[in-house]
């Protein structure tokens, strides 16, 4: 039996196969995600086609393609923070838990 600090708890594992479930909906996220990036990215090209000339200002076409381009780098971001999730995840059905930063004093 191990002694524990006052202060020490018990530390709880999740189980792989729960772990493996997480990985398949994160996967079918990311996938699902790359198909609505490759959506916005055609609707940026298709009215980039019809820009406003005039430097005056910009209308709603013009505005419209910088919001895409906004949702197109956040679902970018997201894309990789769903990666991350994976590659974590996998690392710790293979390898156990392990500290990825530590505290520093």
């Amino acid at each position: 039996m191990k002694i524990r600090k006052f202060n020490e708890q018990e530390q709880l594992d999740i189980s792989v196969d729960r772990v493996g479930d997480i990985i398949k909906d994160m996967r079918e996220l990311s996938s699902t995600l790359e198909d609505k990036n490759k959506i916005v990215e055609s609707y940026i090209n298709e009215l980039n086609n019809y820009k406003n000339i005039s430097k005056k200002g910009n209308d709603q076409i013009d505005d419209s393609i910088f919001a895409l381009q906004v949702i197109k780098k956040d679902i970018d971001d997201s894309i990789d923070k769903v990666d991350t999730v994976i590659n974590n995840l996998m690392n710790y059905n293979d390898e156990g838990r392990k500290y990825l930063y530590t505290e520093t004093k």
